[in-house]
């Protein structure tokens, strides 16, 4: 596991651990707690693709004289906007859930979405390292 991972993988499981506890009675703690990790979390993400996106970063030791190597990072680097864009709605509207004069802000449906958004990420963080295997080993002639 590289560095870039590392920077990732921590606010992504306090995220994941915060999702799957039951908050019955404390949603508002709860929903604090959960800003505080989801900020960690965008920080962490951005750091996340800098690395990856920079010019000596993961997806610039790619072939890219492999079209299908290419797409690939073309699609992982959507991915990361799109993840980008998904947490900072998501943190926004928990903000704007916190401040409502409701006693008990209705979570549902920013817990679902942040789900999703784990789930996605996990999966995105294996095609990463799927591709970086793959664009080795071919470099190494393994794939012939």
């Amino acid at each position: 596991m590289n560095a870039c991972e590392d920077i990732l993988l921590t606010p992504l499981e306090n995220l994941e651990n915060m999702l799957s506890a039951a908050a019955p009675g404390r949603e508002r703690d709860w929903a604090d707690r959960l800003g505080v990790n989801l900020t960690r979390f965008i920080h962490a993400l951005q750091r996340h693709v800098s690395e990856r996106e920079t010019t000596t970063g993961m997806f610039s030791k790619v072939d890219q004289t492999r079209p299908s190597l290419v797409r690939q990072v073309s699609t992982l680097r959507r991915d990361h906007d799109s993840f980008l864009v998904s947490a900072r709605e998501l943190r926004e509207e928990l903000r704007r859930a916190l401040r409502s004069p409701r006693a008990i802000p209705d979570l549902g449906s920013i817990r679902s979405r942040l789900e999703e958004l784990t789930t996605a990420l996990r999966r995105h963080r294996e095609e990463e390292s799927g591709l970086v295997i793959e664009s080795v080993t071919t470099d190494l002639g393994a794939g012939d």
